[in-house]
């Protein structure tokens, strides 16, 4: 008797460290956020005055085609260039830490000639509109945040070329860059922004011309 009145002691004793009956608990929880440095990019090609948010072929590459001196309504340009052009949308995640995106390009070379670089222009853009989504659902980015800035229009043709700096806040926004070989005009007619110069001569030699753009993240 002694010794069962002893364990029911024990354990009564022990009871509360196993389950302790009580009107509330509290229970640690923890979840990770990796630190991210990384950027996505898609591409779509457009044609004349599309809109590359709702119109417009989403590619791998960017091939301007064969080159033409024909304006959109049969006119001639008097110059070459390509109604084809490209929008590159990029997205960089960095953690909420302040980032520049920036891109690399070496032009559009065949061999010892190449294409005006001053005809070969890069565009930055923000569109508030643009939206985030997920299953179920969608959000527009808003405006340009605070601090942040997009780079100038300029020849692609360079190095670290700025697209966007985000400011001190660091918010993953989506952010356009347009690719063009222009005559410097659009396709309504009006003057290109930034461009400058004289369009590609109708006597450019013939020749297949390729390069490429590299796209980077870096923290600011």
């Amino acid at each position: 008797m002694k010794l069962w009145f002893g364990l029911i002691c024990a354990a009564i004793l022990l009871l509360p460290n196993i389950c302790l009956a009580q009107t509330s608990a509290t229970v640690d929880v923890s979840a990770d956020v990796a630190e991210q440095l990384e950027l996505t990019v898609w591409i779509k090609r457009v044609m004349d005055d599309q809109d590359p948010g709702t119109e417009g072929t989403t590619v791998t590459s960017m091939a301007f085609g064969s080159l033409t001196d024909t304006l959109a309504n049969g006119d001639p340009a008097g110059a070459l260039f390509s109604r084809t052009w490209f929008a590159a949308f990029l997205i960089a995640n960095t953690a909420g830490r302040p980032y520049i995106i920036r891109q690399t390009a070496d032009g559009l070379r065949d061999g010892a000639n190449s294409i005006p670089s001053n005809c070969y222009l890069m565009t930055p853009d923000y569109i508030a509109d643009d939206e985030f989504t997920w299953p179920g659902g969608s959000q527009a980015q808003g405006p340009i945040p605070a601090g942040a800035s997009l780079g100038p229009v300029r020849p692609a043709t360079g190095t670290n070329r700025v697209i966007y700096t985000s400011g001190s806040a660091g918010l993953a926004r989506i952010i356009r860059a347009y690719y063009a070989v222009t005559n410097g005009y659009k396709a309504d007619g009006t003057p290109v922004p930034g461009f400058s110069g004289d369009a590609i001569s109708l006597d450019q030699p013939a020749g297949s011309y390729t390069g490429s753009v590299t796209f980077s993240v870096v923290l600011q």
